[in-house]
């Protein structure tokens, strides 16, 4: 508990700031979401977004951002002497 005093005009007036939220018994601890709470976000429950549902400027973006993946995992493989293509690593996973 922290006292504070005001100065009114020529009064002075006391008041006191509960600064410690807890109960009669004691302060409690508690968590904001639960575990098993069916409301919590998760990727269970999100509604994924089609492509044709976005804005023109999201779109581009979008696009911009899936050639660059493109670009990325075509650094995985490599072409050999005679030209073959070969894997040299694995690709990413999400």
């Amino acid at each position: 508990m922290t006292r504070r005093t005001l100065a009114l005009g020529f009064q002075c007036v006391n008041f006191c700031v509960n600064t410690s939220f807890g109960t009669p018994g004691g302060t409690e601890s508690f968590n904001m979401v639960d575990i098993t709470d069916k409301y919590a976000v998760s990727e269970e429950n999100q509604i994924p977004v089609l492509e044709d549902k976005l804005k023109e400027e999201q779109k581009k973006e979008y696009e911009e951002l899936v050639e660059k993946f493109k670009h990325e995992c075509l650094k995985l493989y490599s072409v050999n002497r005679s030209g073959e293509v070969i894997k040299n690593f694995n690709l990413p996973s999400f």
